[in-house]
């Protein structure tokens, strides 16, 4: 490919360094997606055909053709080409896509600080859309050059890979050395921190933080850790280190508690913006709503051409509601709701959550399912969080710290103890906490309260607090 440069409409794309550009502004985009615009703009005008794309995207493996049409739709939704009418992809029926746009074919110099080993062609396809989340991204690029460590937090599914992940794309060009991405979900040992962050430098062996210090000394870069949560204190040493004795370095790490590491900044992400009950039934004003465009655009991507009735906005917003916000929980719903209907499936919400299942197949395995994603979380607590939270899950609504405290009785822990669990809890992203008013409130997402109390159910002390 050397260094040919295509240019159409405001986008300049280099495949050589799998870059993408907006009117001088990097383009996050994954992997496959960018595979698939090579194959496009090699041959622009042309149709290239389903079976062949599939070949070239997936040479080693057998996917299905929704794989193709996902990763389509995502290259049309970084291309604004949603709306558009297929300005620049055209589908051609019954055969595969094209490249419509006029294009010009330059040959240019690389782009500065692209040839890195570790830029923006080394991040995978964020796990979830990202939706909702311009001007939290516009505000972290403006300030993590003056925050050498940054650590985004929230609950699971909440969306804190897809935005580190469009965050890191952003920002690759400021670094000499491009962004380094290591998943940590893939580990389980806190041992094992450092050699996988050696694998993703390229080096061998059981890597020490001392050999990591050697590597990265000199290095201008951003480190990009996702998942740290049941390795925290392992990945919090080592941060320290590297930012102490690394003056280049960058970290950016994503975990549902934060590292509480020297320099660190935290940005707690919530949900998207839902509807107020109270906010009208039109489409229209259902769509003003994050949320709700996540919803619509998940739908619209099983089902072509799909837009959203007045008729059931109301029972869109109250889903979303229902999900708190949370962008895979609502992504879950909308593949089943294309099977059930929005009314339909709230009833079915009504009987157990388990509906709230297959996700992407290409995602970690706790990103599958809602429940999948709470039994992560619950697998890295310690007995005495799993006890006072499991109590906790049979309150409802809002309540105080005295409630809480009464929910978890007299056992073995005592009241400043159980206290100290709430606040781990909050920490950890599981028990939400609301300062706003005159008394701290506390509150549990609905499906994490359903979790619990199936939990609790084998020993019967459910049915025996209720």
């Amino acid at each position: 490919m050397g260094n040919r440069t295509v240019t159409f409409g405001p986008f300049r794309f280099v495949p050589a360094q799998r870059l993408l550009f907006r009117e001088g502004e990097q383009v996050p985009l994954g992997g496959r997606a960018l595979d698939i615009l090579i194959a496009l703009t090699g041959r622009p005008g042309e149709v290239v055909e389903k079976a062949e794309l599939m070949r070239l995207v997936w040479p080693h493996a057998t996917v299905g053709e929704d794989n193709l049409k996902y990763n389509i739709y995502v290259l049309r939704r970084a291309l604004d080409d949603i709306r558009g009418g297929g300005r620049y992809i055209k589908t051609v029926r019954g055969r595969g896509y094209c490249l419509a746009a006029s294009v010009s074919v330059a040959e240019q110099p690389a782009v500065a600080g692209a040839g890195a080993p570790h830029g923006a062609e080394g991040l995978p396809l964020p796990p979830t859309l990202l939706v909702g989340r311009d001007q939290v991204i516009e505000d972290l690029a403006a300030s993590l050059p003056d925050k050498r460590c940054l650590t985004i937090t929230g609950e699971g599914g909440v969306g804190k890979t897809a935005l580190a992940l469009a965050l890191a794309g952003r920002l690759s060009c400021r670094y000499r050395d491009g962004v380094c991405f290591v998943d940590l979900s893939l580990i389980e040992d806190a041992e094992h921190v450092a050699a996988a962050l050696g694998r993703r430098l390229g080096l061998s062996g059981g890597t020490t933080a001392p050999q990591l210090v050697e590597v990265l000394r000199d290095r201008q870069m951003l480190l990009l850790i996702d998942t740290c949560e049941h390795v925290i204190d392992a990945v919090a040493v080592l941060a320290g280190e590297l930012l102490g004795r690394c003056p280049s370095l960058h970290v950016l790490a994503t975990s549902r508690e934060p590292l509480c590491a020297p320099r660190e900044h935290v940005c707690r992400l919530g949900g998207l913006a839902v509807p107020p009950p109270d906010s009208g039934g039109t489409a229209r004003a259902a769509l003003a709503f994050a949320s709700v465009r996540l919803f619509v655009e998940r739908v619209a991507a099983c089902r072509n051409g799909f837009r959203l009735p007045d008729d059931r906005a109301p029972f869109v917003s109250e889903i979303c509601r229902r999900l708190d916000g949370n962008p895979l929980a609502i992504q879950l719903a909308a593949g089943r709701a294309d099977v059930f209907g929005a009314r339909r499936l709230i009833a079915l919400m009504d009987e157990g959550w388990s509906l709230l299942e297959g996700g992407f197949r290409t995602a970690p395995p706790r990103q599958r399912s809602v429940r999948a994603s709470h039994e992560w979380s619950y697998r890295w607590l310690t007995e005495p969080e799993r006890a006072v939270l499991l109590r906790l899950c049979l309150l409802t609504g809002s309540f105080t710290v005295e409630a809480a405290i009464d929910a978890v009785g007299s056992g073995a822990l005592t009241r400043p103890k159980v206290a100290d669990m709430l606040a781990r809890l909050v920490a950890k992203s599981l028990v939400r906490a609301d300062t706003s008013g005159r008394e701290p409130r506390f509150s549990i997402a609905e499906s994490l309260c359903l979790f619990g109390r199936d939990k609790l159910t084998p020993t019967g002390d459910a049915r025996e607090a209720g």
